[in-house]
């Protein structure tokens, strides 16, 4: 997680031992991507182990699992160009697929890939449930899509095996669209029943979903929607608090590296937060006006500062030690939840690559 020169990072990390950047990058050719995508799974099973399993939040008796995909701008070299794809007007800029399956409830990435641009979210998406069919029960799960997923194919691969909530949109299919606001079941397909919810939003817009699951009351699926948007944190999280598109390498394998670990680091962050919210609420106010949490960037910075020499510690308790005060450092000036804040959406964002309010903590 730095965001200075790679030297200036080296040098503050060894101390007297010197370690120049070319020794730096010769050893990252030989150093595999497989560990950070090792430890993932390693904490996910540890998480959903099933004796840890009962304690994890549900929703109606479900485990409820978003999914979704976003671009990743990739550093300016043809030969990346070459294996990713590009985006832009003539295609030429680098850009890379990335795709995660997150528990909105426990607040964790169970899964995560990165791939070229030819390769659909749909695909990713089936990746995603396959990979974690073993681990835990898709039979009591459901899995939040947004307007880009739908599709016969899916929709038929995913009926029976999981139960899932997906919003379409005006155009998908002329029956759903013909349907008035409220509660209906249709035949969408051959052998393939669904329920079609329409309401209206707030801003007047008419949403519609289309789901295998009956029973939940029509008046909680607007809630269980609205869950969604705590993948769409989680990216915001990778990409502009860790910045992990702010590569440190500019080749495949770099990217590679660089993604697992951002993911990594990410839930990593997800849990202190999670441990330093515990800290927050025993110090809170009951006379105060909102409730506090913990300030994600302030968590970042915690991290960046201190996780890689704690795990390093010897001997086993003074790595407990180092991680008990990073834990203080995070729960360090929390910020108020207010309650019903809501923000237009700009249809035309200004572009610029790392937003003033999105800065990281260093």
């Amino acid at each position: 997680m730095y965001h200075k020169s790679t030297q200036k990072i080296l040098n503050k990390f060894f101390g007297k031992v010197k370690c120049s950047q070319q020794s730096y990058s010769e050893a990252r050719k030989k150093f595999s991507e497989y560990p950070f995508i090792r430890a993932l799974e390693c904490l996910r099973n540890a998480f959903y182990s099933s004796k840890n399993r009962e304690t994890l939040k549900t929703f109606h008796g479900y485990h409820i699992f978003a999914i979704d995909g976003s671009a990743f701008a990739l550093p300016s070299l043809k030969s990346l160009l070459n294996i990713f794809g590009g985006t832009g007007k003539k295609a030429d800029s680098p850009t890379a697929r990335a795709s995660v399956m997150y528990d909105v409830l426990t607040k964790f990435i169970l899964h995560a890939d990165i791939k070229p641009l030819s390769v659909d979210e749909r695909t990713m998406a089936k990746a995603h449930i396959n990979a974690i069919q073993e681990i835990i029960s898709l039979k009591h799960s459901i899995i939040l899509m947004d307007r880009g997923y739908p599709s016969e194919a899916l929709i038929c691969d995913l009926f029976g095996v999981t139960h899932f909530v997906m919003r379409v949109k005006s155009g998908f299919n002329k029956t759903i669209d013909a349907l008035s606001c409220g509660d209906h079941i249709i035949n969408l397909y051959p052998g393939v029943v669904l329920r079609i919810l329409k309401f209206t939003l707030d801003s007047g817009e008419v949403e519609t979903l289309i789901t295998n699951v009956n029973d939940i009351p029509f008046d909680e699926f607007k809630k269980l929607y609205f869950m969604r948007w705590g993948v769409e944190i989680v990216f915001d999280i990778i990409k502009n608090k860790i910045e992990t598109t702010n590569w440190g390498g500019w080749s495949e394998h770099c990217i590679y590296q660089e993604f697992f670990l951002g993911i990594l680091l990410t839930n990593i962050t997800l849990i202190s937060e999670k441990e330093a919210a515990v800290k927050v609420n025993e110090r809170r106010d009951c006379n105060n006006k909102y409730k506090y949490r913990p300030n994600v960037s302030n968590i970042v910075s915690a991290l960046q500062g201190n996780l890689a020499k704690a795990v390093f510690k010897t001997p086993h308790n003074e790595i407990i030690s180092a991680c008990i005060a990073i834990l203080e450092e995070c729960a360090y000036q929390p910020c108020p939840v207010r309650p019903g804040r809501s923000f237009s959406r700009h249809k035309k964002p200004r572009k610029t690559k790392f937003h003033k309010s999105r800065k990281s903590a260093l």
